[in-house]
């Protein structure tokens, strides 16, 4: 069975997102209240969100959004904008690559 996995990637400016295209990362753009900005990414000041509580809780805001307003994903995970999930050639791990970790680790 394939599963839906979605690594959200948590942002607050833009960045090269070249290496993600067609994977599984996802940028959220988190203390997103009150900007114009929008890169083109997910926003954590959508639906059920604390984003205005950025100035706070940091990269938090956006693991509130997640928690809150993704239901139909099998695999979600988080990292930094410039730090992904790589291998031990630093290749980004795809959802291949995740999915067999996975079969040996929660």
């Amino acid at each position: 069975m394939n599963k839906k996995i979605e690594i959200f990637a948590m942002t607050h400016k833009w960045f090269d997102t070249d290496k993600l295209r067609g994977s599984v990362y996802k940028p959220l753009f988190v203390g997103a209240t009150g900007k114009d900005e929008t890169f083109g990414y997910l926003r954590d000041d959508t639906n059920i969100n604390i984003s205005d509580k950025n100035c706070y809780y940091s990269e938090l805001t956006g693991l509130y959004w997640i928690y809150q307003n993704v239901k139909d994903i099998d695999i979600v995970g988080t990292c930094h904008y410039r730090r992904y999930l790589v291998d031990e050639n630093d290749n980004v791990l795809n959802a291949d690559d995740i999915t067999k970790i996975l079969k040996d680790y929660d």
